[in-house]
């Protein structure tokens, strides 16, 4: 049992320091709210040459990527007739972008990643 402790302790460096690492690596969040569904939600993140369509959503909805790379972000709602949503981009907990769209209108953020956010 003591010669596994030393071993416990540099696994336990070893994940702590992977976990802490700067790699090109992050985490979007993408949100969409409003009262009601959403007939069309996309969104688009780098690395992706089409984007991801959901229909029919019921709202507030959340989806979330981990991009190998830096590039364009982008997320459409369109609410249902007579509806107003809104959108948000978050990445790795920093606020990129956030828009409210008319009633029975759809709404676009959009935004592009060039590099890590400071905030990591």
């Amino acid at each position: 049992m003591v010669r596994l402790l030393p071993v416990a302790v540099l696994l336990g460096t070893v994940a702590l320091s992977a976990g802490c690492s700067k790699d090109s690596h992050y985490e979007v969040i993408f949100e969409a709210k409003g009262a009601g569904a959403a007939t069309e939600i996309s969104y688009l993140s780098p690395g992706s040459d089409q984007p991801t369509v959901e229909n029919n959503v019921t709202l507030p909805w959340q989806g979330g990527v981990v991009p190998s790379k830096p590039g364009r972000l982008r997320l459409d709602v369109t609410p249902a007739k007579g509806g107003q949503a809104s959108c948000r981009i978050v990445v790795t907990r920093k606020e990129m972008v956030a828009k409210t769209g008319a009633v029975g209108q759809p709404v676009t953020c959009e935004t592009v990643l060039t590099k890590l956010p400071d905030n990591r």
